[in-house]
């Protein structure tokens, strides 16, 4: 197998064959390798599934492939690592592990650095993510290590925390919470779409992206009911509460109902948004816009939300 290298000599990066993939997707370990594995130093098995669908979409295996973090000193295989997905809106998040017996000894970080420096080779523009549980101290010791910087907090589809680390090659800005955000967003597909609640906790919904028209379209799910949304409205909207600079009202309101001057329902209508009109897709589900786009920007990270029996508010952070 040929290695990756870079300007860390601790470890070696070695990817993992499509065989090697299929074995591990399927919860097992790849018999040439069982000799020189560090206990736990092999993903989840939903880690390589992810891989190989990545690579029948047709993506590149650079940026879809497993790599094995191998011990230069020992040639023993410590972890694996790697890109979860091409590039999407100029952001490429990473996963990385090690196994229980090899930490504490820089192994991480010397990982991490080469993927950084990978990335840097691929695509000289993209910015890297890495989202990490704040309670995973060495985690974040590897990030801060590595001059990441904090961009956020989110909270997943299974109900974890997590906190949005990037890292930016040369003296870049670093991009805006809303790319961040909807590099997030684009991975929250119909099997695994954002789990949310209406901001008084009353009603469970779902969203995730879709195209349609070839247009990127937010799908809500609630219950029976499925409206849509431009997905532009991400952004946008968490635009417009930067600007306003305080609380706004929600003013949830069907279509068919006027929606109350100054609220983000209001906003999500108006002919003097940014797309000058309706967010809403579906004629006569258009509205609700302040009812379910709000939820979804608290889980990315973008705003304060109310939750009170009624008349809740929104702001952005």
């Amino acid at each position: 197998m040929t290695s990756r290298t870079g300007f860390d000599d601790a470890v070696r990066l070695v990817p993992a064959s499509h065989d090697d993939l299929v074995e591990m997707a399927e919860g097992g370990v790849p018999a040439e390798l069982a000799h020189r594995l560090e206990p736990g130093s092999l993903p989840p098995p939903f880690v390589a599934a992810r891989s190989l669908e990545h690579r029948q979409r047709g993506a590149s295996w650079d940026w879809c492939g497993l790599f094995y973090v191998v011990d230069a000193a020992s040639e023993r295989i410590v972890g694996s690592c790697g890109f979860k997905s091409e590039p999407r809106l100029g952001v490429v998040e990473i996963g990385y592990g090690i196994a229980a017996s090899a930490r504490g000894q820089g192994r991480a970080t010397a990982a991490v650095r080469l993927l950084l420096d990978m990335a840097q080779r691929l695509d000289p523009d993209a910015a890297v993510l890495a989202q990490v549980n704040p309670q995973n101290l060495a985690s974040t010791a590897v990030v801060r290590r590595l001059a990441f910087r904090h961009a956020g907090e989110l909270v997943d589809a299974e109900g974890e925390a997590l906190v949005q680390w990037i890292h930016r090659n040369g003296p870049i800005s670093p991009p805006p919470d809303e790319r961040l955000a909807m590099a997030a967003l684009l991975d929250r597909t119909k099997d695994n779409p954002w789990r949310l609640k209406t901001p008084p906790g009353s009603s469970d919904y779902t969203m995730h992206v879709d195209e349609k028209d070839g247009r990127r379209i937010l799908v809500c799910t609630v219950g029976s009911t499925v409206l849509h949304y431009d997905a532009r409205c991400v952004d946008d909207l968490h635009a417009m509460l930067k600007a306003a600079g305080d609380w706004v009202d929600l003013g949830g309101a069907d279509e068919q109902k006027p929606a109350k001057d100054g609220t983000v329902e209001a906003w999500g209508r108006s002919p003097g948004n940014p797309i000058g009109g309706w967010y809403g897709l579906k004629k006569g589900l258009r509205g609700r816009f302040g009812v379910y786009l709000p939820p979804l920007l608290e889980a990315l990270g973008l705003c304060e939300l109310e939750h009170q029996p009624k008349n809740n508010r929104i702001r952005a952070r």
